[in-house]
């Protein structure tokens, strides 16, 4: 379901994103985002090798693309570097935390658990090529303002996974609200890319923090408090262990906010990037 709802949203947001370049209004996201790394260069690089006449001199020309594009093609500037790192490790974490779970509670691995992680799996590879993409795009003050606008993410889920009722429910819609606050911020002096680009990019990393957050609650109280709400649907589901089966809940709800973050995030910054040109001063 989380892959789903992640690719086909993903989808719709570049079909769009494309189809607005299409009539002329494109934006330099819809370029980014879509356009292979590089390709002007290459484009002149091959213009370049075909008008020169020595075969040798060609050849030379040649060896020389090809180092320029190994060795100096993708300078990525510190914004870009730490955004890229937070990423990495931000989904090295959910992997780590799914693969303790599955572990420490055998009871997770039944019904459709492999076709399930397998979608866990899928959406995380998302969630990363999204965030290592967005992060070499845009304003690096618009990146920062994404990544200081995800932060706080981990801590509002972690109070979601500890606390019980409305108050749990309204710091889990708070997360949801964070690329909105972080387009805000970028884009408050009219730049609509940087704006688009912070909420894509808050998206991925509040949804990672906010899985990360979610689940290291649970794990440490083993499920939550025993309520006798929880209790009554625990007797209610046939299960045998009611610290499996509260886990299990919990986890459920943890992928609830990897998927609904981004989709959030990923519906702001298609709304922004097909919106009127930016006005960048």
């Amino acid at each position: 379901m989380i892959a789903a709802a992640v690719g086909v949203l993903g989808t719709v947001a570049i079909v769009a994103l494309v189809a607005h370049a299409r009539r002329g209004a494109s934006l330099d996201l819809v370029r980014g985002l879509v356009a292979p790394s590089g390709h002007e260069w290459l484009q002149a690089m091959r213009a370049e090798h075909a008008s020169i006449e020595d075969p040798a001199e060609r050849r030379r020309f040649a060896r020389g693309c090809v180092r320029a594009a190994l060795v100096a093609r993708w300078r990525p500037d510190r914004t870009a570097v730490l955004l890229r790192t937070v990423v990495a490790v931000a989904t090295a974490a959910a992997i780590g935390l799914a693969a303790f779970g599955l572990a420490h509670y055998p009871g997770l691995r039944s019904g459709w658990w492999i076709p399930e992680l397998g979608a866990f799996v899928v959406a995380l590879a998302v969630y990363a090529a999204l965030g290592l993409r967005l992060a070499l795009l845009g304003a690096p003050a618009a990146r920062r303002a994404a990544l200081l606008a995800g932060l706080p993410a981990a801590a509002l889920c972690a109070g979601a996974a500890g606390g019980d009722g409305a108050g749990s429910y309204a710091l889990a819609l708070a997360t949801v609200a964070l690329p909105a606050l972080a387009a805000a911020v970028a884009g408050r002096h009219g730049d609509r890319d940087g704006a688009a680009v912070a909420a894509g990019l808050c998206a991925v990393i509040a949804g990672l923090l906010a899985f990360a957050g979610y689940v290291t609650v649970t794990y440490a109280t083993n499920g939550g408090t025993a309520t006798p709400a929880l209790l009554a649907s625990f007797r209610r589901s046939g299960a045998t262990d009611y610290a499996t089966w509260a886990v299990g809940d919990s986890l459920g709800g943890a992928v609830f906010m990897l998927a609904f973050v981004l989709v959030t995030g990923a519906a702001v910054m298609t709304l922004l990037a097909v919106g009127r040109p930016s006005r960048r001063r």
